[in-house]
């Protein structure tokens, strides 16, 4: 199977791309004029896809400076390959002392985090680092794939990346990768169906079907209360009654708008709704989301498709010019 993903022309360092989509899911991508060619299996075409799409149009993008005395870390294409894997992001050396990180706005948040930590251990550590230190710091190297034969020689630099390693161990402080989501088999643009059951027929008065429900403020504050840290939708208890309730489709970017007060498109607002569906026993329900709107959703938007509780509706263009609604820019 092959898939092409356009390339606009202000897209720098494809070149970064390509590695990652063969290193991380194992297909075969070619290069091919403003496009490039995505072939493999199906599951790993859709993972390589979504992230290719995030690198064109990526949730966040930051450029940082960085510290001469830390910004040779940089130069370790393992070391750059480790952050990237890490925190789900692509990370741009630009010379003499700039990165750019694209990817999730959390994600480039806590890496530049991560960043001001290493530079601030490399200005402030510069004793000898004891044997135990040393073959500590080998061993996580090799835990985390880093060539420990590249690094630096500089005692500051190691003991700084030393505490990196060190700080991943923690639980609490290493959600990224807890939060990575696994490859499996996905299915574009299917809505999810009950392949246990026949089709629901309901002859019920629709009056005498209504269920009081609260406030939608009251709702939402309760949903995030229950629900955080987020659990996945199919974990939910519900208690369905097909006799009563209808199939739901929801309007994404009405609801993510919505949710971020008209001035942003806030994913989680499409979650919340379809939690709120689900928990009053709905077994139908899917939302509907434009696909160039797909980038924004990140592994969020992953994670619903693949469960069936979210389809993307096709773009439309007319004279090779992208129509999009008024309601939705």
């Amino acid at each position: 199977m092959d898939v092409y993903v356009s390339i606009p022309d202000a897209v720098e360092d494809i070149n970064i791309l390509v590695d990652r989509l063969r290193r991380l899911y194992n297909v075969t991508v070619q290069i091919q004029a403003k496009y490039i060619r995505i072939s493999g299996p199906p599951d790993r075409i859709f993972m390589a896809q979504n992230c290719a799409l995030r690198f064109i149009g990526p949730e966040s993008v930051l450029l940082i400076h960085v510290a001469s005395e830390c910004f040779q870390l940089f130069s370790i294409p393992s070391l750059v390959q480790h952050f990237g894997d890490i925190y789900q992001v692509f990370l741009l050396v630009k010379h003499p002392q700039g990165l750019l990180i694209k990817g999730p706005k959390k994600s480039t948040g806590q890496l530049h985090n991560v960043i001001k930590d290493l530079e601030g251990h490399c200005l402030a550590s510069y004793g000898s680092m004891t044997q135990f230190e040393w073959d500590n710091l080998r061993v996580l190297c090799q835990k985390y794939r880093v060539q420990f034969e590249d690094l630096p020689r500089t005692n500051s630099l190691r003991t700084a990346l030393l505490a990196h390693f060190l700080s991943l161990l923690k639980p609490a402080l290493n959600k990224v990768a807890e939060e990575e989501v696994a490859p499996a088999p996905s299915f574009i643009e299917a809505y999810r169906k009950d392949t246990n059951k026949e089709p629901v027929k309901t002859t019920v008065n629709p009056m005498s079907s209504v269920i009081p429900v609260k406030s939608v403020k009251e709702t939402r504050d309760a949903t995030i209360q229950a629900l955080s840290p987020l659990v996945p939708l199919s974990t939910l208890q519900t208690e369905p009654n097909p006799d009563q309730l209808r199939a739901v489709v929801i309007d994404g970017s009405n609801v993510a708008f919505n949710h971020g007060k008209q001035l942003t498109f806030s994913p989680q607002g499409i979650r919340l709704a379809l939690e709120f569906f689900i928990r009053r026993g709905h077994t139908n329900v899917v939302a509907v989301v434009p696909r160039f709107r797909r980038s924004r959703g990140g592994y969020l938007f992953d994670d619903l498709e693949r469960s069936g509780y979210l389809c993307y509706s096709s773009s439309r263009f007319i004279n090779d010019e992208h129509q999009v609604a008024d309601d939705d820019r």
